[in-house]
């Protein structure tokens, strides 16, 4: 019979118990801290719209109920209501409202987007893209436009200011009060 080789030296040594209990610890502590991670987001949702309501709601009507625009509370918080406007303009409505922004005399404030697909390894044709003036070959090219958002809360305020009865609805835009709260001014002491 022949000799068989000892590869006993070669194989890895068995984990230790300690080292499998550690993993499973550390695989307990991971499922704990993930569970607490998601009641955590659930908690800031319900407190994120818990604020909203109140900013948004509760204060407005109160501060409207007894015709009051501003206070300041005991302890030197100012409370003011303002109108704000929100707006989004929805992926479906873009044609639409970028016509109508153009027609009327505010296409300016659409951005052009150009989006286009380069295949891995086309760097060369990427570099020649920059200094063409026609870009036939890229026929998954696709152009776009987008009006920054903050721009367009801007632009509806300034055209409701001027015509009340500025298309709103067109841009999905609602005017709501809300209340701003500024912490008190500290005193410096020298």
């Amino acid at each position: 019979m022949p000799d068989i080789p000892d590869y006993s030296d070669a194989l890895p040594e068995s984990p230790r118990t300690e080292d499998l209990q550690q993993i499973s610890t550390l695989v307990s502590q991971f499922l704990g801290v993930e569970e607490e991670i998601e009641e955590l987001e659930v908690t800031l949702k319900q407190r994120k719209a818990l604020k909203t309501k109140i900013e948004e709601n509760d204060l407005p009507e109160l501060m409207r109920k007894i015709n009051m625009e501003k206070f300041t509370t005991g302890d030197g918080y100012g409370v003011t209501i303002k109108t704000i406007i929100r707006a989004n303009i929805p992926e479906a409505n873009k044609p639409k409202v970028f016509k109508w922004l153009k027609e009327n005399g505010h296409g300016g404030i659409i951005k052009s987007i150009l989006e286009i697909s380069i295949a891995p390894g086309s760097e060369k044709k990427l570099q020649k893209l920059l200094g063409m003036k026609v870009m036939d070959q890229f026929p998954t090219r696709k152009l776009g436009g987008s009006v920054n958002v903050q721009t367009l809360k801007a632009f509806i305020k300034r055209e409701k200011e001027k015509d009340p009865a500025f298309p709103m609805s067109k841009f999905n835009a609602v005017e709501i009060d809300q209340a701003k709260i500024k912490a008190p001014k500290k005193l410096k002491i020298k």
